[in-house]
């Protein structure tokens, strides 16, 4: 399911206590736990999300298409957004992100790396 991903372009990024990005088709993609972020042009940044003042690098992620998009086998998360790579660790105590799409379906990373999927409207 997460390949899905790969050709869509983020038409939108909400900052809060979670870093929420919208794709084209309505695909969602959230973090709520610790994530890093490298641009290609400067240092690997890493941050939670809180609300507040977006970075930069955050609002020039409108409009990047998703080059790759991969779950580890330690259960994180890796995207590709054109130069910039963006990754989330597995958690072992929360459930450090998500993935929901159209018609239901939905992969949860649960605390410890595993991964809860529901395959949508069938």
């Amino acid at each position: 399911m997460i390949e899905q991903l790969v050709g869509q372009s983020i038409v939108e990024v909400r900052l809060n206590y979670s870093l929420t990005l919208i794709t084209e088709l309505r695909w969602f993609l959230v973090v709520e736990s610790e994530f890093t972020v490298n641009t290609g042009a400067g240092p690997t940044v890493s941050m939670t999300p809180v609300p507040g003042e977006q970075p930069e690098w955050l609002s020039a992620l409108v409009g990047a298409v998703i080059e790759s998009a991969s779950i580890s086998t330690d259960g994180g998360l890796e995207l590709m957004l054109g130069s910039t790579r963006l990754t989330v660790d597995p958690d072992p105590d929360y459930e450090p992100w998500s993935v929901i799409g159209p018609g239901h379906q939905r992969i949860v990373a649960l605390p410890g790396g595993d991964q809860a999927v529901w395959s949508g409207d069938q």
